[in-house]
């Protein structure tokens, strides 16, 4: 189905079961957290739900265990006060740090 759409699948060699782990996680909360909590009529307002998940509450209010327990945007804003405010030029993206992804580091 997804060559006839001209789309090139992601996958990795057999065995190898962490090529889209992140990705299974997000479209599992997506659903468990979103979409199985609404009633859905069409398109439209399926496109609408994973919006307001993804803009209202995924990035602004739901903690991950990987940003230390942040959102993405506060973990975004820490970054950007930690590290962007003492360079004269900020690319977005410009790689963390390394050694810098230890929570204990981050506080």
């Amino acid at each position: 189905m997804l060559l006839t759409e001209g789309i090139t699948p992601s996958m990795s060699r057999k065995g190898n079961c962490w090529d889209s782990a992140a990705m299974e996680s997000f479209f599992a909360r997506l659903k468990v957290e979103s979409i199985y909590a609404e009633y859905l009529k069409g398109k439209r307002d399926a496109y609408s739900c994973v919006f307001e998940y993804i803009e209202m509450f995924y990035n602004t209010i739901r903690r991950h265990s990987t940003n230390c327990y942040l959102s993405p945007n506060d973990y975004e804003n820490n970054y950007y006060e930690k590290y962007a405010r003492s360079s004269v030029y900020f690319s977005w993206v410009t790689p963390a740090p390394q050694g810098s992804n230890s929570c204990a580091e981050e506080k």
